[in-house]
């Protein structure tokens, strides 16, 4: 089974976050005031700040751990329930 680097699963997160919002502002309207649009943006905007700091954090920038299948399997998984919740 092929292993990936961690910032390749972080990058996802980030893209996936970015779709969340813009899939609430599209769909559910206007995520300025609390209403439907509010929490998925709210989400999709902490997955990509948190996505971010993972990316650039100093700690890996030499010693980056690969990423094993069972863990790709969390992340698909996390993405599953947030867009079960979202739809």
């Amino acid at each position: 089974m092929p292993m990936l680097n961690r910032h390749i699963l972080s990058f996802i997160f980030c893209l996936f976050g970015l779709f969340l919002i813009i899939y609430s502002a599209y769909s559910l309207g206007d995520f300025s005031e609390y209403g439907a649009a509010f929490m998925p943006s709210l989400i999709g905007g902490g997955m990509i700040i948190f996505s971010l700091l993972d990316i650039f954090a100093k700690k890996q920038q030499m010693d980056t751990p690969l990423v094993t299948w069972h863990e790709i399997k969390f992340v698909l998984l996390i993405i599953g329930i947030i867009l079960f919740y979202v739809f």
